[in-house]
Order: structure tokens, then C-alpha cells, then sequence
């Protein structure tokens, strides 16, 4: 016969919501600046800088995102999803453009970045 004390699940079911959070959501100043970061990778300025040159030559229209998602983790990594109805442009052949983009914003921002792409869906 298995006993089982209810007053430890009852203990845990009222407790559900006052664990810790793992991860946060980032200062709107870092968003913006993971955003333009984003936009110079792929277009090769940010606003101020005119002429210079990307690796990767694709106007962000072209990926219609719909929604960004970044998150910030106590040990100081960055989570950052990206919604969009053409995640294959920004995966790139064998994730060469998403690991491209990845290391290119952890070594400006010297932290640990990691991006994922999820198709939005929009016009399912």
C-alpha cells in the first residue's frame, strides 16, 4: 500500500507561483540596442553609418518579422527569439547566418547570446 502525504502537494500546489524566475525580460535600452545590432548585421548600418559594408546583404523587410522576444538570465546570457514568416532566410544553409549573427552580437556585447528563429505563423 503506497501512502501518500497531502499535505506536502498541498504545501507545493500553493507555492507553484513563488519559485524563482530563471530568466527576465531585458531593459528596453538593450532591446533597442540587440534590434539595431540585428539591423547592421544584416544591412550594414544603423542609422549613422552610411557606407558601411554587410556580409550579408538582406534587407530586414525581406524576413517580416512580427515579434522579438529577449530574454535575461542571472548568469548574464541573453535569450533572444525571433518571430518571423521566413525563418529559413535567417537560419541560413546549415545555420551558417543565425550562428553568424549569434557570435557577431556576443562579441560586441561580451556576453553570451543566443538566438533562435520560430516561424510566426501569421498566415496559417
Amino acid at each position: 500500500m503506497i501512502k501518500i502525504d497531502f499535505s506536502k502537494l498541498w504545501f507545493n500546489f500553493q507555492n507553484r507561483n513563488k519559485a524563482p524566475r530563471l530568466k527576465k525580460e531585458c531593459s528596453i535600452e538593450l532591446q533597442l540596442k540587440l534590434k539595431k545590432m540585428f539591423r547592421h548585421f544584416f544591412e550594414g548600418f544603423d542609422g549613422t553609418e552610411k557606407d558601411s559594408i554587410s556580409k550579408y546583404p538582406i534587407s530586414i523587410q525581406k524576413f517580416q518579422i512580427t515579434k522579438f522576444e529577449i530574454y535575461e538570465f542571472p548568469d548574464g546570457h541573453i535569450e533572444m527569439k525571433i518571430y518571423l514568416c521566413k525563418a529559413g532566410l535567417l537560419i541560413g544553409k546549415n545555420g551558417r547566418t543565425i550562428n553568424d549573427l549569434s557570435k557577431y552580437m556576443s562579441k560586441v556585447l561580451d556576453r553570451n547570446i543566443m538566438i533562435t528563429a520560430e516561424d510566426s505563423k501569421l498566415w496559417e
